[in-house]
């Protein structure tokens, strides 16, 4: 008798089709030409032994190796997350890369940001130096450190923009008492001038101008200021009040861990923020002239080519005498002065180095229409002297000037056409 599935498994999927597929047959008929079923084979699993894999059987040897194989990819996936983790902290602290440039802006006539650089190269145990001059401080809070160069730059709206061009963060730094103060045409000029140039990491500061503030009036007033802000930038950059010792950590921990926006346009030239310029003789100097000697951390795609010109901003551009690399600040050495002393290269400029003259001169009479002099006239008489016209019997050389020639002629033709 052969079973066969029931009628809501009409798959050949299903488990009663299968195990109606594997049945065999024992009935016979009599009449000639019947035709017995052919019945599909039930598939056997292949050996694990026979095809080169392990022994199914030995269950605890399967399972010993199972748990050592676990132990040991836990193990290689900890020793892999401890490398990365070592080289990011490696990345982060070293000494290899120039520091990030912090620019400070202020958009209100109340705020200090020399006074905030101050305190923030104070906490770091660096002397703050002029008010306008570049420091480079090395914070280490929170377990992270990093370097910086803090610079305030003069309220003036070229100023700015020079500084926003190198400038890795720019700190927008604002005041308040019980609210927010108004932001100064000053301020509302430069947001419009950077958001033109290109904007780099942003990063708000809120001076409370009362020693002991009330935490409620902080709340609002961070709040407008954070508003303000997000409305101009799309990164909508957060906002540490500051009012004492401990807000001032507070920002220097969010300078260490703030993501920075790559600009374009910066990876075309290199750039460098100087940090001291000192005028000097030179003997290859021409009378009345000096060298300038510009030193800072070059930032920017590539070096700076010994044979090519540079420009400074607000004097002009300049050739190049020659390049003195020095090494790097070593991680055991705390000062974050340039070492001007260990130079590791020196570079100077060829035959090939461009020269200073960048446009062409001038021809001041190009362009001009003047009267010809007498011997254009009398060229001009001869080689019309050479040339004969076909003009009327009795025409006069005055009215024969006036008669084309026949080549002259079928050129204006062609011009008409």
């Amino acid at each position: 008798m052969i079973r066969r599935p029931p009628r809501s498994t009409l798959s050949s999927s299903s488990a009663a089709s299968d195990v109606y597929k594997r049945q065999v047959s024992t009935q016979s008929t009599g009449e000639l030409g019947a035709r017995m079923p052919s019945n599909k084979p039930f598939k056997k699993k292949k050996s694990a032994q026979a095809t080169g894999g392990r022994n199914v059987k030995d269950r605890a040897g399967v399972k010993a190796r199972k748990l050592q194989s676990n132990a040991s990819r836990s193990q290689s996936l900890a020793a892999l997350r401890g490398n990365k983790r070592a080289a990011s902290l490696d990345a982060r602290r070293s000494t290899r890369d120039p520091p990030k440039i912090v620019a400070f802006v202020p958009l209100t006539d109340a705020v200090d940001t020399v006074g905030l650089r101050n305190e923030i190269a104070k906490q770091a145990g660096q002397d703050p130096g002029p008010a306008h001059a570049p420091v480079t401080v090395a914070l280490d809070a929170f377990k992270m450190k990093g370097r910086f160069t803090l610079f305030c730059p003069a309220m003036e709206p070229l100023a700015v923009m020079d500084i926003v061009k190198v400038a890795d963060i720019v700190v927008w730094c604002c005041s308040a008492d019980q609210e927010c103060d108004p932001i100064t045409p000053f301020g509302e000029h430069c947001i419009k001038l950077v958001k033109a140039q290109g904007v780099p990491a942003c990063l708000g500061s809120l001076q409370m101008r009362s020693p002991n503030p009330k935490p409620a009036a902080v709340v609002a007033a961070r709040r407008d200021y954070e508003k303000w802000l997000h409305f101009h930038f799309a990164d909508k950059p957060r906002v540490v009040p500051v009012s004492g010792e401990a807000d001032v950590g507070q920002l220097a921990r969010f300078l260490l861990s703030l993501r920075l926006k790559a600009v374009p346009w910066r990876d075309m030239y290199p750039y460098t923020l100087a940090h001291s310029v000192n005028a000097q003789k030179h003997p290859q100097d021409e009378p009345g002239r000096c060298t300038m000697l510009v030193s800072g951390y070059m930032t920017g795609a590539h070096g700076f080519d010994v044979n090519g010109l540079v420009h400074l901003t607000g004097v002009g551009t300049f050739a190049l005498r020659g390049i003195e690399a020095a090494a790097p600040p070593t991680a055991q050495c705390k000062s974050t002065e340039m070492q001007e002393e260990a130079v590791t290269l020196k570079l100077f400029p060829n035959e090939q180095q461009e020269s200073l003259i960048s446009e062409n001169p001038v021809d001041e009479m190009a362009g001009e229409q003047t009267w010809p002099t007498e011997e254009e006239l009398q060229e001009a008489d001869q080689r019309n002297a050479s040339k004969k016209k076909m003009v009327p019997k009795g025409t006069s050389s005055y009215q024969a000037a006036w008669y084309l020639d026949p080549e002259d002629q079928e050129e204006e033709e062609e011009e008409d056409d």
